[in-house]
């Protein structure tokens, strides 16, 4: 057989391929609950497939649900549509989240390639420490919305990107981010930060009727249930709110509460447990020298990373910066919202190795350092995740 006559099957393909495999042999057969959010999500989808609306059925008197947008438990609710046998049901909606993991896989390849502008070696790479160690398979293997909710970011930010690099973006193509953008928030309430990350740039560049466009285009999406949520804001008792209220209203009740002090008390908490817990996945041993040095390597790639796609991925960066920002000042277990854009962290992570391959040799200092940063978190990233395979 002539090369011309073989059979290339492209990178995103290979990545997404793989990343369903391995998504299929981490499955379990754990019931719903023990992560307390998954239980709820299937409260919610056999809410709307049997009928009751958008209600959590577990409380007296099934309040309307204002806690978790709808996004997720619609498309959990169509499954149950289909195999109304409960518990069995919820093999199907694990295997949705591994159908998700290749869906997340081939959309971050390409965004690494045509966003960051990586070579396809270094993508592929990306893309697998983004979507088959251990942070992400962990979610995926629950009935979390994590795996919905990437699976639609990333496209996003591949358009938003591409329109932003325009000049300026056109009407129609605003309409249709605007639309994806207001799918992403139905999926997780944080989504919102793309909103204002697409916000920040377009205005800062002065593309006026373009935001008016987008910003219109994603009202029309959310309108209806930011309506619903705050019309039954009070259907839920006081004494729960915090686990079944409105996100906006118990924060801003914390902030009215303990104004300053709570903030930066929170970021104390947070920002230790976001440094450990991302420098775990990386790290060789659990001594303090070895997990500080862990973390400033983690620190220097991603801020080169970062100062490299700069120019390439702004609204990125910028939804990332205000992501993070709000995970560190949000008082609840931060880890998890990091495992969240895991592929994006990722991605930016491995930015600096394109430094290797650069042919000027007045660069040579910064290839020998980016090669020995990135070579000190092999062993570590192979440790854990050999760990956690087991």
């Amino acid at each position: 057989m002539s090369d011309s006559d073989r059979i290339v099957i492209p990178a995103e393909t290979t990545v997404a391929i793989i990343a369903a495999i391995v998504g299929l042999i981490a499955l379990n057969y754990l019931p719903v609950g023990g992560f307390y959010d998954d239980g709820l999500y299937t409260i919610l989808a056999k809410s709307l497939a049997t009928g009751h609306g958008y209600r959590f059925l577990n409380l007296p008197g099934m309040p309307a649900a204002v806690h978790y947008p709808p996004g997720y438990p619609l498309l959990l609710a169509l499954i149950w549509k289909i195999g109304p046998a409960f518990p069995a049901n919820v093999l199907w909606f694990k295997l949705l989240n591994v159908l998700l993991l290749g869906v997340i896989a081939w959309m971050t390849c390409r965004y690494a390639v045509r966003v960051l502008l990586l070579s396809p070696t270094v993508a592929v790479l990306a893309t697998l420490l983004g979507t088959i160690t251990i942070p992400i398979l962990v979610l995926s293997t629950l009935v979390l919305s994590e795996s919905l909710f990437l699976a639609l970011l990333i496209p996003a930010l591949i358009l938003a990107e591409r329109m932003t690099r325009q000049a300026p973006p056109t009407r129609r193509g605003a309409v249709i981010l605007g639309v994806l953008s207001g799918v992403v928030m139905l999926v997780r309430s944080v989504g919102v930060m793309l909103v204002l990350a697409v916000l920040v740039i377009w205005l800062v560049r002065r593309h006026w009727r373009a935001v008016a466009w987008y910003l219109g285009s994603t009202l029309v999406v959310v309108l209806p249930w930011l309506i619903w949520s705050s019309v039954h804001a009070a259907d839920v008792a006081p004494v729960l709110r915090g686990s079944y209220g409105r996100y906006l209203g118990w924060f801003l009740g914390g902030l009215h509460a303990g104004g300053l002090p709570f903030v930066v008390a929170t970021a104390r908490v947070n920002i230790p447990t976001l440094v450990s817990g991302v420098a775990t996945s990386f790290r060789f041993t659990s001594s303090p020298v070895v997990s500080g040095g862990t973390a400033l390597a983690l620190a220097l790639l991603l801020g080169y990373g970062a100062w490299r796609a700069r120019s390439r991925a702004p609204v990125t960066l910028v939804f990332l910066a205000l992501y993070l920002g709000l995970v560190i000042v949000w008082p609840n277990q931060p880890l998890r919202f990091v495992w969240g854009v895991w592929p994006l962290l990722m991605a930016l992570l491995l930015v600096p190795l394109e430094v290797l391959w650069a042919p000027v040799d007045h660069r040579r200092a910064l290839r020998s350092g980016v090669a020995v940063v990135a070579l000190l978190l092999v062993p570590g990233v192979l440790r854990y995740n050999v760990r956690g395979y087991r």
